[in-house]
């Protein structure tokens, strides 16, 4: 009897303590998981970079697919706990699914993504952000702006991580989306101590140069991703690369050149007297304007900026805004706004003739972009629209439509010109076009016998502005923002 009690005791003493040792395990140790990504890396038209981290080694295998075709699986290899999977031989641009798996154990959901258009064709969707890398909710906000834009790929313009935490300012506030959408980032001055070879595979980077730059064709654009925290004058090394680089695309005949790099050409942020900001103008500008780059994005002033139409230190056809036909210059943006601080407009001098919007806000970029047409859209982490253009590839540059005394350029005329016009006069607001806003004579400064003849013939009957006027043809020879150097009559 003693015998049967105590071996019901033993049991049950045995089963106690499993239990309790089951229920003090840690579910890393009961089941493996991810805990960084999957996140994709040189997603191109024929291939694609997979990369995640486990919780413990393992011999984790990839299982993908093209939509509507048959699986195929690759194994890892050794156990680890940093995966690796390339994937050759994908289909442009057509829809892939992939999922992740040890053995029977699944590790993801099933995850899509879109390879590359082939190249000089095709329609694609960039989102574009930066000076993002705080974990602050701000950045979660523009998180999710990114998500509802679901783009192709992203580019980062720099400053990625802030805290000295990848996961927090990184892995974590974009884990959705870099399981569909690969991103391609720019070294900004917060990011020089990443490990840049254990983070990110990047299309073409060469690890024998000094700096993180390189270039991919996407579609119908080609992008050229600079490292603006070397020196471009004592390493010319990479502008001499930049230069070989856009030729041998405009030798392709790929519509469209984009240019991302961390620290801006055309600011009136905080960086607008930075030694960097003047020397890259110097360095990079003249290369954009041989080889007519169409965009740059740049970052580091936590703002959004977007310049006219830029080449040779001048402003080019301002007076399309907000759509550019075959302009005759380069847009700048800088899209510093992922989710740090605010910095504020400084600058009121000369180089605010160059910029056309200056938002502090939290927002990203949405570019879509297809053979003929660049479009555009910048939303606010509180999913407001921000700004809005076009660029587009026009048979024939139009010339502009001289409103004579519009100051807003509008397209008509209104009391407000004509406070406009005071307004300059008195409190320096800054008219982008002067040569509309004369109405009295040709050439000279405005004065305020502008702004009495403008309102004198609105709601006195008085004459109209001299021409051009609505009646009048588009302008011969028109010419840039300043306005026009010669219009019908003028």
């Amino acid at each position: 009897m003693m015998r049967g009690l105590y071996s019901r005791g033993l049991s049950s003493f045995v089963i106690g303590a499993l239990a309790s040792l089951s229920a003090h395990r840690s579910p890393a140790a009961e089941r493996p998981s991810i805990i960084r990504g999957p996140y994709l890396q040189s997603l191109l038209d024929t291939s694609v970079v997979v990369m995640f981290t486990t919780s413990e080694p393992l011999a984790a295998a990839l299982t993908w697919g093209v939509e509507g075709g048959p699986d195929s699986t690759v194994a890892g290899g050794n156990p680890t706990t940093e995966h690796r999977f390339r994937l050759e031989g994908l289909a442009p641009g057509k829809i892939h699914r992939y999922s992740i798996h040890t053995g029977l154990l699944p590790l993801t959901q099933g995850f899509t993504f879109r390879t590359s258009p082939p190249t000089g064709a095709g329609g694609i969707r960039v989102a574009v952000i930066g000076d993002s890398g705080s974990g602050s909710a701000a950045q979660l906000a523009v998180a999710g702006v990114m998500e509802e834009m679901a783009p192709d790929f992203i580019l980062h313009v720099g400053d990625i991580d802030y805290e000295d935490d990848m996961d927090l300012t990184f892995f974590r506030p974009y884990q959705r989306l870099l399981a569909r959408s690969c991103i391609f980032p720019a070294q900004g001055n917060h990011d020089i101590f990443l490990p840049w070879p254990s983070l990110f595979v990047l299309p073409g980077l060469d690890p024998k140069r000094r700096g993180i730059y390189y270039s991919f064709d996407w579609g119908s654009a080609h992008f050229a991703v600079l490292d603006t925290e070397r020196d471009l004058f004592e390493e010319p090394e990479q502008l001499d690369w930049l230069a070989a680089d856009l030729e041998a695309a405009r030798a392709r005949a790929i519509p469209w050149l984009i240019l991302s790099f961390h620290r801006p050409l055309f600011t009136i942020g905080a960086y607008a007297f930075d030694e960097a900001t003047i020397r890259g103008r110097v360095a990079i500008g003249p290369i954009a304007d041989r080889y007519g780059v169409d965009l740059i994005l740049s970052g580091h002033d936590h703002n959004y900026q977007r310049s006219h139409p830029v080449r040779g230190a001048g402003v080019r056809d301002a007076w399309q805004d907000p759509r550019f036909d075959s302009p005759r210059g380069t847009v700048n943006l800088v899209t510093g706004g992922g989710g740090t601080d605010f910095l504020y407009q400084k600058s009121a001098g000369a180089d605010e003739r160059f910029t056309r919007r200056f938002i502090s806000i939290q927002h990203a970029v949405e570019v879509d972009i297809k053979v003929s047409e660049i479009h555009v859209r910048v939303v606010s982490h509180e999913k407001q629209l921000i700004d809005e253009f076009r660029i587009t590839k026009a048979p024939r540059r139009p010339g502009p439509r001289l409103v004579r005394g519009d100051v807003d350029f509008d397209g008509a005329l209104s009391i407000t010109d004509g406070i406009g016009i005071l307004l300059h006069l008195f409190q320096g607001l800054r008219i982008d076009c002067p040569e509309a806003a004369r109405i009295e004579a040709a050439g000279g400064f405005l004065s305020i016998t502008d702004a009495v003849y403008l309102l004198n013939y609105l709601f006195l009957g008085g004459p109209p502005p001299r021409a051009p006027f609505p009646e009048c043809a588009p302008a011969l020879g028109g010419d840039d923002a300043w306005c026009v150097r010669e219009a019908c009559g003028g």
